[in-house]
């Protein structure tokens, strides 16, 4: 059905279509008309053809019931939901604005920095959106600037973070079995842990923001090479098809040293290159345990550099209290070297040749409690006691 729509299609007797805004090999994205509430929405529908692909649907299914659960002003809304024939569709919230990536784009191509009255709330409701959904126990799992829409207001640009398709819940501190051994994301903007096929945590969201923040910062991409050999200009054109651009490189660039430095590419004190390089570093013990304690380092050296008041997100249990430290769970699925950098596209790489982390998993050390302490104690006394007796009768 899908294939076949157009403009004024009624969805579910509820979203009339209006535009078209992009469409893949598996569905197509329209803006609409909510009819129950007069209201704009994006609906993302399944083309017919791949109906039967009931992971596709399932995915679908699993984005509402992630979004649900998120109420963030700096998170897009769900909507709607639909599993079945006619239509198959996810609606939610419309964003009247650019993403991140062509907001940067445009910096890029006309050689100006964002300015520092849209960078820091750009960079605080980003942080503050992904810390909201760390504390509902939400790894995004594929933040980049394309999934961070910017909606038009009076006070300027407001983040929406897009696209939890591939966002997990932390069940018991681990993710479920289904995603052990999988690399689900964009390749620039995984994490080393998620390259080698390992699971995922916080702190690989927090690697993906320290490269956005990176970038934005500098107008420069973090990984990917300009033909020269230097930092690619941020969006401004497709990334060059040379040999510094190959996925096998960019994988071991992004899980080796050195880390890139925005200083040397902006005029930032020290403390912006030290703060952004432990977040991108490549073993996650070496990461912010948690997007707040990131912002919490970030956000006053930047707004002593732009000369604003420090901002606060709101603080809350730290999940990462119910997370295990270990990232070395389960081995890579035999045959699995599928890198998504999109729902509908796969890159094809070989994980064996990536640096592992230099930490080993931790131990855990044994518990011994009082009682046992105190147990050992006594029985050594009666054994001092009995000797001592033994050598008087001797």
């Amino acid at each position: 059905m899908s294939e076949v729509l157009e403009s004024g299609v009624l969805v579910d007797d509820r979203f009339e279509l209006v535009r078209k805004l992009g469409s893949g090999s598996t569905g197509v994205v329209w803006s609409a008309i909510d009819r129950r509430g007069d209201k704009k929405v994006a609906i993302k529908l399944l083309h017919e053809r791949v109906f039967h692909h009931q992971t596709l649907v399932d995915q679908l299914r699993r984005e509402i019931e992630i979004l649900e659960t998120l109420h963030h002003p700096n998170i897009a809304r769900p909507i709607g939901f639909s599993g079945g024939r006619p239509y198959v569709y996810l609606a939610m919230e419309l964003v009247e604005g650019p993403t991140l990536d062509l907001l940067l784009g445009e910096h890029a191509a006309n050689d100006t920095q964002l300015p520092w009255e849209h960078t820091l709330p750009i960079v605080d409701q980003l942080l503050s959106a992904v810390h909201h959904a760390h504390q509902k126990f939400i790894v995004h799992r594929d933040l980049k600037p394309q999934n961070i829409a910017l909606a038009s207001t009076l006070r300027g640009p407001e983040v929406k973070v897009l696209d939890f398709g591939i966002a997990k819940f932390l069940e018991g501190g681990l993710f479920d079995a289904t995603t052990l051994g999988r690399r689900l994301g964009s390749l620039y903007y995984m994490s080393p842990e998620q390259l080698r096929g390992d699971s995922a945590d916080l702190r690989s969201d927090v690697f993906a923001l320290g490269v956005m923040i990176f970038e934005i910062l500098t107008l420069r991409r973090a990984w990917p090479r300009a033909a020269d050999g230097g930092f690619l200009p941020a969006f401004v054109s497709g990334v060059p098809r040379i040999p510094e651009n190959a996925i096998a490189t960019l994988a071991v660039r992004i899980s080796s040293e050195p880390r890139p430095r925005a200083s040397l590419l902006r005029s930032l004190p020290r403390e912006v290159d030290d703060i952004l390089m432990r977040a991108m570093a490549i073993d996650p013990a070496d990461r912010p345990s948690s997007v707040l304690e990131l912002h919490r380092s970030l956000s006053p050296v930047l707004a002593r550099v732009a000369g604003f008041e420090p901002t606060h997100i709101e603080e809350q249990a730290d999940p990462t209290l119910h997370t295990v430290p270990s990232l070395e769970i389960g081995a890579p699925q035999e045959g699995d070297t599928r890198l998504l950098a999109r729902a509908d596209s796969t890159l094809s790489l070989d994980t064996r040749a990536l640096p592992r982390a230099r930490s080993e998993p931790a131990r855990a050390a044994p518990a011994v409690s009082y009682w046992t302490f105190g147990a050992i104690a006594f029985a050594s006394a009666l054994i001092v006691i009995a000797v001592g007796v033994l050598l008087q009768t001797c």
